[in-house]
């Protein structure tokens, strides 16, 4: 995209975009919710439950997972200082929001995590994954890789120190969500049982 087409996307943006802008402007801002969403362009937080600008906290990462907490891990480093400035902030409400028809699980599937460090991190979804498809089909194992990502990250959040009090106490929740894109549909990981419900 050249800057002439950035300009003009810039200002023909929503009125209630401009109106939030303006307003965080005057005031700054006040998430009350963070999102925790794949880097996949189709899979926006902003976009899909319609937020404007100062509304949410939004972390990006491949697959949207968020891996076991680690203080010897520089990636789980990176996600605590990002938690720690949302509760900073005020935020109370920690989403992940994995999607279907994701690259990151796509490549897992292939078998090529070690074409990224972050993605090597989701060894032990992909291998709750393999024990669950009980197939080596990469469709199959993609489609519960995506499954695992939502799943893990929502037990793995609740070990970061940032979070854990607050989510074990009632003053943080914390939700995980996987968008099905081709149905155009939100699932939601119960956070008792790990099972996938439609929201």
């Amino acid at each position: 995209m050249d800057l002439a087409e950035l300009k003009k996307r810039y200002e023909q943006g929503s009125e209630d975009h401009k109106l939030a802008l303006i307003q965080r402007a005057e005031k700054g801002q006040n998430p009350t919710s963070f999102w925790m969403a794949c880097m996949d362009s189709g899979n926006s937080p902003n976009t899909l439950l319609k937020y404007v600008p100062g509304e949410i906290f939004v972390h990006r990462t491949p697959g949207g997972f968020i891996p076991p907490y680690s203080d010897t891990s520089e990636v789980a480093d990176m996600l605590e200082t990002a938690f720690s400035v949302a509760v900073a902030s005020g935020t109370t409400s920690y989403n992940i929001l994995p999607h279907t028809q994701c690259g990151a699980a796509k490549a897992l599937s292939d078998g090529k995590p070690s074409s990224s460090l972050y993605l090597s991190l989701a060894k032990d979804a992909v291998k709750d994954a393999v024990t669950i498809a009980g197939t080596t089909d990469a469709d199959a194992l993609s489609a519960e890789i995506e499954r695992q990502f939502a799943i893990s990250s929502l037990k793995n959040i609740r070990e970061y120190p940032s979070l854990k009090d607050g989510l074990e106490t009632g003053r943080f929740t914390a939700n995980a969500f996987l968008h099905n894109i081709a149905e155009r549909k939100l699932m939601r990981v119960d956070p008792d049982t790990y099972e996938l419900k439609e929201l």
